[in-house]
């Protein structure tokens, strides 16, 4: 029995000391966004992360723990080999998931998930994330890990080459089998541990540090969606009401800001943008210069969010007026696109030729089917786009714009164009041109790139602007998503999801150029308020308000990760399902508008997850 009990407590305890370097790698990558976090409020992540630890050990123990006993039993020779193969495999897969952890937190601000996962596919997109220096760093933390953890299983977890007892064997493994299934559990508690147990603090870092990555690989992989409705906060009739309520049509006069009715309608997709370096919205005035200009002929929308953190979000919110999932999107699921209707499909019916760019792979997540089903005539990729240099991601924008410049003035008009831009794309450090901000850390990197594209953006509208397609043009220039550099923005923080959006051309009206809209949207207000220009219906679109309308229920939605917020000029809310609570961090209302604000964004995520459930 001795032999038994030491075996499975020795090798739990390298694990735990394996697990403790991995989190303490994490924390040590990430530390500066803490803030003045004290030293022991850091610490506490390890404290809750320990259950996380001795859990994902046990479940590693499973095989040897199944090996070892028939071993004792007498039934097998020694499985020293087994056991060095077993561990070997066990501690490369962790030391992987660990540090692709470290990799991805900086990109999106979440661990590896189901979303992460579902990019399997597209390994080269995946490594194009990550920077050479950044690549060979994680590969050498792999290295270094898998070699502390041999070494520490050969000097501290051998097993004994010793017999049991079968009587003693037969007492020991239900002792040692109840001990596990309760370490697996988290405790003696009614429900086994779930990730909430380790967000402790305010800073989304240090929640994430205390969940052990393989666990939380493990858990997302049992917890996989299905066809079921996991945020009903509310009976259906009620969110129902909520969500026709604030989503009702307006029968009012709404303003016209365009002198034409048949406008050619130019989107410019910017890869990554946000607010936080657009200087008329607030944010550093150095980084677009170019965009700062052009926001003095234009109207640039002051109050514009992101209803997602990805680009296949910015795609289906804007274009088809859908808002994002939780977990997922629409986009990455044939069967459920195909049948969304779009302001594709509404201006082909009116007679306009449609026609999409796209400076990367087409068909990286569903990209190019998407776009083909929703009703863009001609869908041209990298592959089609003659460039003088590329980012590991597609063709650099210069490229991307001069390809466009060529290819417009063949379109039949009206025309609808949507160009999307790739440079900017983390890990932002391949944009061609002079280095204007100085550093090598990401946010400088990150500076570098939008710079780069804004110049290309500048460079491309002025030298089209002889062109004989220009004049009747409105360009909408906006951002698929935002981002949390340079600022360190929080996951799930409001002001994370603030992007620009620019109206711009000839077609302005001339009273609203140079001018801001205050009121609250987002990208899935862009269509209905789009068609309500062209004097056409937006029915077919219940997700989208006309921001040019008469009617005050100005707000906006997003989701993130697996939470939503909901923010208008009274305050904010964001919700965390996993916390099943409200993580707002400013602008915090009074509890009767909280109250309402909450009820209202659980009222619409329960109902855009319905609806994505029953295309």
């Amino acid at each position: 029995m001795k032999n038994l009990l030491l075996f499975i407590l020795k090798n739990l305890a390298v694990w735990v000391l394996l697990f403790l370097v991995q989190r303490l790698l994490f924390v040590a990558f990430y530390y500066t966004t803490v803030g003045n976090a004290s030293l022991g409020h850091i610490l506490l992540s390890f404290f809750y992360g320990l259950s996380y630890d001795l859990a994902t050990a046990c479940y590693l123990l499973l095989v040897p723990f199944v090996v070892f006993s028939i071993y004792a039993a007498g039934w097998i020779g020694m499985p020293l080999r087994f056991m060095r193969v077993w561990n070997l495999i066990c501690l490369f897969l962790t030391s992987l998931i660990a540090c692709s952890d470290i990799a991805l937190y900086n990109a999106w601000g979440t661990k590896l998930n189901e979303r992460a996962l579902s990019y399997i596919g597209y390994p080269k997109e995946i490594l194009s994330s990550v920077d050479t220096m950044q690549l060979t760093k994680l590969l050498l933390l792999i290295a270094l890990q898998v070699l502390f953890g041999l070494l520490l299983f050969r000097k501290l977890a051998k097993p004994a080459e010793t017999r049991m007892k079968r009587m003693h064997l037969g007492a020991a493994v239900p002792i040692v089998i109840f001990f596990m299934v309760v370490l697996i559990r988290g405790g003696f508690q009614t429900k086994p541990i779930t990730k909430a147990r380790a967000y402790y603090s305010a800073y989304p870092m240090l929640n994430y540090a205390g969940v052990n990555s393989s666990w939380n690989v493990l858990y997302d992989l049992m917890h996989l969606s299905d066809n079921t409705n996991k945020y009903l906060y509310l009976p259906k009739q009620e969110a129902q009401q909520i969500v026709a309520d604030n989503f009702k049509k307006s029968q009012g006069d709404r303003i016209q800001i365009l002198n034409t009715q048949r406008p050619n309608i130019f989107f410019i997709q910017l890869e990554s943008w946000n607010a936080d370096v657009i200087g008329p919205l607030g944010g550093e005035a150095a980084v677009t210069p170019a965009f700062n200009a052009l926001c003095a002929n234009g109207l640039l929308m002051k109050n514009f969010y992101a209803n997602g953190f990805r680009t296949e979000h910015g795609f289906v919110s804007v274009l088809c007026a859908f808002p994002a999932q939780p977990k997922t999107s629409i986009i990455r699921n044939f069967g459920k696109f195909d049948h969304l209707p779009s302001l594709v499909h509404e201006l082909d019916s009116m007679g306009y030729y449609s026609a999409a760019y796209y400076g990367a792979n087409i068909d990286f997540a569903n990209t190019g089917p998407f776009l083909h089903s929703i009703g863009f005539r001609k869908v041209l990729g990298e592959k089609d786009i003659p460039y003088k240099g590329r980012s590991t991601w597609g063709c650099y924008d210069e490229d991307l714009f001069a390809f466009i410049k060529k290819d417009i003035p063949a379109l039949p008009v009206p025309f609808l164009s949507y160009g999307i831009t790739i440079t900017s794309h983390e890990p932002f450090n391949e944009a061609p041109g002079p280095i204007v901000f100085k550093g090598d850390n990401w946010d400088q990197r990150y500076r570098n790139s939008v710079h780069y594209t804004d110049k290309c953006l500048g460079d491309f509208l002025n030298s089209v602007s002889k062109e004989s397609w220009y004049k009747n043009t409105l360009f909408v220039i906006l951002a698929d998503h935002s981002n949390a550099l340079p600022h360190g923005r929080s996951f799930n923080e409001a002001e994370r999801f603030r992007i620009p959006c620019l109206l711009y051309g000839d077609v302005l009206k001339t009273e609203y150029k140079g001018k801001s809209w205050d009121k609250m949207g987002s990208q899935q207000d862009l269509l209905a308020s789009l068609l309500g220009q062209l004097n056409a219906h937006s029915d077919k679109f219940p997700w989208s308000r006309d921001l040019f309308s008469p009617k005050k229920n100005a707000f906006a939605y997003f989701a993130f990760e697996d939470g939503f917020g909901v923010i208008d000029e009274r305050g904010q809310v964001v919700f965390d399902n996993e916390l099943k609570r409200t993580v707002t961090r400013q602008g915090e209302p009074s509890d009767l508008i909280k109250a309402e604000l909450l009820r209202t964004g659980k009222a619409i995520q329960q109902e855009v997850q319905d609806q994505y459930l029953h295309y």
